[in-house]
């Protein structure tokens, strides 16, 4: 296939002290889009070589976004800063979301195929913060909420090949898998985050340049789905919680820190209310497919060798953490997936010019 997506973009932004320790950031930013691809169409395979010809699809969207955004700075001491923001945010489907290419898995009867209707998702951002800035400690804590409208999923459902798709040599009789992707109402985020950092400066060379820092995330999200209306679900790829935590050394040339990761379960794939789960009798989740948690121990460090040189060493999943993917709600947790992924190494010469 062929694809291309063009965007035209201007955008106006000011900037006004409103009193010695009041700041207020406005503007708006509009963005046009042209999206354009051109697709073969399936060949089915019983026809002779020599009788098949070169057809194509072609699939075209274009759209404007008004992108208006303000932010509100206000300095109580030279200390601590409160910020409030409210933004709106667009995101584009990625090309293979929205390239109309069918792939047929004729062994397990699957058919994946992309969706030239899909609309950008749109977000509504709310942020409320508070940071504080010491000698050796930094803090912060936000709010916020994000209203996410047409996000995007993908689904699949259940087809009897006596019903044909595209052109596809279907069996009748035979259950067939269509996943594509398609546009959901919306969900909201909202929640709360702390972020900090200590120096030991009061310690004796070299342990002065030691540090801690780490954050926290908690979010409720409520996705609200076509195909389960009225179900408490979270959002697609949303965890709960997230962690971040790590020691450090900063001196001179020398730069290193051991860091932990988490990350809590998280939807990865809704299950549709399909013909083929009401004919057996399964409640909508039993096919939702979740990520189970993730933990990961990671090692960075460097040495500045000149202004413009660096030599670095790191290594990603230091305890080699096994991922878990689990069908249906995580209170059954029936394992479907487990990737190991073992320790990473990568060390070098990075430079700057």
């Amino acid at each position: 296939y062929q694809a291309s997506e063009k965007t035209l973009a201007g955008y106006m932004m000011g900037t006004f002290d409103i009193g010695p320790k009041f700041q207020m950031t406005t503007g708006v930013r509009v963005e046009h889009n042209w999206f354009e691809a051109e697709t073969p169409l399936f060949d089915p395979v019983n026809v002779p070589l020599g009788d098949r010809a070169p057809t194509f699809r072609t699939d075209k969207n274009d759209y404007t976004e008004v992108l208006p955004g303000i932010h509100f700075r206000y300095e109580a001491s030279n200390r601590v800063v409160f910020r409030a923001a409210y933004t709106n945010t667009y995101g584009r489907p990625a090309f293979r979301e929205m390239v109309a290419v069918t792939q047929f898995d004729d062994v397990n009867n699957i058919i994946t195929t992309g969706n030239p209707e899909l609309e950008p998702y749109t977000a509504k951002n709310y942020d409320l913060s508070m940071e504080y800035f010491g000698a050796t400690t930094y803090f912060q804590l936000a709010l916020f909420h994000k209203r996410v409208s047409n996000f995007v999923l993908e689904q699949g459902d259940t087809i009897d090949g006596a019903d044909g798709y595209r052109g596809l040599p279907l069996n009748p009789g035979e259950t067939y898998t269509v996943t594509t992707f398609s546009n959901q109402h919306e969900s909201v985020n909202k929640g709360v985050e702390l972020a900090a950092r200590y120096r030991f400066a009061k310690l004796p060379e070299p342990f002065s340049s030691l540090y801690v820092d780490g954050s926290a995330t908690y979010t409720d999200s409520d996705g609200r789905y076509a195909d389960r209306p009225g179900e408490k679900l979270p959002t697609y790829g949303a965890s709960e919680w997230l962690f971040n935590m790590g020691v450090g050394f900063d001196r001179g040339r020398m730069s290193a820190q051991l860091s932990y990761r988490y990350r809590s379960p998280y939807l990865e794939g809704l299950e549709s209310v399909d013909r083929q789960n009401r004919e057996l009798g399964f409640t909508p989740d039993s096919g939702d497919d979740w990520w189970g948690e993730q933990k990961y121990w990671n090692w960075e460090s460097s040495y500045r060798l000149s202004r413009n040189y660096r030599l670095y060493l790191n290594v990603t999943n230091l305890f080699e953490y096994t991922n878990v993917g689990y069908q249906s709600p995580p209170k059954n947790r029936y394992p479907e997936d487990s990737y190991f992924h073992q320790r990473r190494w990568s060390f070098g010469i990075k430079g700057s010019f």
